[in-house]
């Protein structure tokens, strides 16, 4: 499995800095930094042109809100189970929403480091190389999207701190 480290759009090269699994800045063609993201229990804050932006976060980890230093509401987000935007105002500039994830503006999928989840169809573009779960190999996560997110894009996993059915059966054994 590979990271998408670089893109390019319209001849501008957008480079990606992973820590682990998770995008944590974002450089040019020329290595300059772009922005930067703070990670914690998910994505905490986000800093770009000598501004800080903090993420704020429904239980399922999908980015509801990014406020200013000063608390002022700077974007906000609404989404499908799915994860297709509803609602949206957006005055900083932001790739990281539904699940956490980043939204590749120029395809609206969003990138899940294996593969690319398309909203609109509720299904991943290409198939699970790992057999993930279940035969149908395009569908995320079990048609159940308020119960689970897929962030590696091969198999799925707890949206929330709660316990599954399955963890809670394992813990009772």
């Amino acid at each position: 499995m590979g990271f998408r480290y670089r893109k390019e759009v319209n001849g501008e090269t957008h480079k990606y800095i992973f820590d682990g699994w998770s995008i944590t800045a974002e450089t040019n063609k020329y290595g300059e930094l772009k922005s930067r993201e703070v990670r914690g229990y998910g994505l905490v804050k986000k800093e770009t042109d000598n501004n800080s932006y903090f993420y704020h976060q429904n239980e399922h980890g999908d980015i509801t809100h990014l406020t200013n230093t000063d608390s002022e509401v700077e974007n906000y987000y609404q989404y499908d189970v799915f994860g297709n935007i509803r609602e949206q105002q957006e005055n900083v500039e932001n790739v990281f929403k539904y699940a956490g994830e980043q939204l590749d503006n120029e395809t609206q999928q969003y990138y899940l480091r294996a593969r690319f989840y398309n909203p609109v169809i509720a299904r991943f573009i290409q198939e699970d190389v790992y057999r993930g779960d279940g035969l149908n190999l395009y569908v995320y996560v079990v048609n159940n999207p308020l119960l689970w997110t897929d962030p590696s894009g091969h198999k799925k996993q707890c949206s929330s701190d709660e316990l599954t059915p399955e963890e809670y059966q394992r813990n009772k054994e």
